[in-house]
């Protein structure tokens, strides 16, 4: 008898267990959806209460301080200076900064800066050796210092990051001018085509004077898979060289020349920009085959800590298995 009532007591508990973690997510949302809904509500209403000549001085504030900071008078922030311009970029003074309607100074996405900021600084996963084979180079102090910097200035209150852990979406952000800066991919310029605020297209920029630009190529690029059942493969490696040829020559320098700089840029130092963009980028074959580290910066913009140098310890051992593995598979192709 006392079996059965302990196999009883335990099936309920097993049951409600089950049936708690299967709610959760829809409660979650539920509640995150409500919270939102009713922090949109008191920023309507805070912003309703606001006159125009309020909001036009704290706009007024915000462009004053940045066209300080581009002329290079202050190279930091005590924290009294950082309260206020937070306060600033609270334009309803709830002192909660909500990526659903506040401003902000920088919005960056999981796959975009978070992995470019390593170039910035002369780094890459993977480099060639002297005997031509791959070697795992993505560890070194300036590795470290650059993910230290990157991911200390987002923990400030004025930028924020889009990544799987904090849920955020915010995609219209900038576009809706509520954030001054923004990291994207080149091609997304032409969503910006009716944005209402100016904007301008800027480079990554150097981690150190001493460094250089550098953009890196998008690890996700397409592929051209020929079946294995072609029957003339020199023929078709013969069509294929011909179409990148012509590619190369033709269609990027006409979305260079006549889609970004003609359509999407608004201006001429945009133009030069993206020049500068175009002749800096990076490849890094450590961002494309694949490998442990392969989506580094993803993984520190959605870890707890962003802490890179125990990320890269915890890995470590298996990325140069992998390697070995992917130099063993493709020794001799050039």
């Amino acid at each position: 008898m006392k079996n059965n009532r302990k196999a009883v007591l335990a099936a309920v508990i097993l049951f409600f267990l089950a049936l708690g973690i299967t709610a959760y997510p829809v409660v979650s949302n539920f509640l995150y959806d409500r919270h939102r809904s009713l922090v949109e509500t008191a920023y309507f209403e805070a912003m309703e209460q606001l006159d125009d000549e309020t909001i036009q001085k704290a706009k007024q504030e915000a462009e004053e301080y940045n066209a300080l900071l581009s002329k290079g008078i202050s190279e930091g922030l005590n924290n009294e200076e950082m309260n206020t311009y937070n306060n600033i970029l609270n334009v309803n003074g709830d002192g909660v900064m909500d990526p659903e309607v506040d401003q902000y100074g920088f919005r960056a996405e999981e796959w975009e800066s978070p992995m470019n900021i390593l170039y910035t600084g002369g780094q890459k996963i993977y480099n060639k050796n002297d005997e031509g084979e791959l070697e795992l180079t993505l560890y070194s102090t300036k590795t470290v210092e650059i993910y230290d910097e990157y991911f200390s200035l987002l923990n400030n209150e004025s930028c924020i990051i889009f990544n799987r852990t904090n849920g955020y979406k915010g995609s219209d952000m900038f576009s809706e001018g509520r954030a001054m800066f923004t990291d994207t991919e080149l091609r997304h310029a032409q969503t910006l085509r009716n944005m209402d605020d100016d904007f301008g297209i800027l480079p990554y920029p150097k981690f150190d004077e001493d460094d250089v630009y550098a953009t890196t190529t998008n690890g996700g690029s397409h592929l051209l898979v020929i079946p294995i059942t072609v029957s003339d493969v020199e023929r078709t490696g013969a069509i294929t060289e011909a179409l990148c040829a012509i590619g190369s020559r033709d269609v990027i320098p006409a979305f260079y020349e006549k889609s970004l700089k003609s359509k999407y840029a608004r201006d001429e130092e945009s133009e030069e920009m993206i020049d500068i963009i175009r002749a800096s980028r990076v490849y890094d074959i450590g961002y494309v085959a694949g490998g442990t580290f392969q989506s580094c910066g993803f993984d520190l913009a959605n870890s707890n800590n962003h802490d890179f140098a125990s990320y890269y310890a915890a890995g470590e051992t298996a990325a140069k298995v992998k390697l070995a593995e992917f130099n063993r598979d493709y020794a001799g192709l050039e």
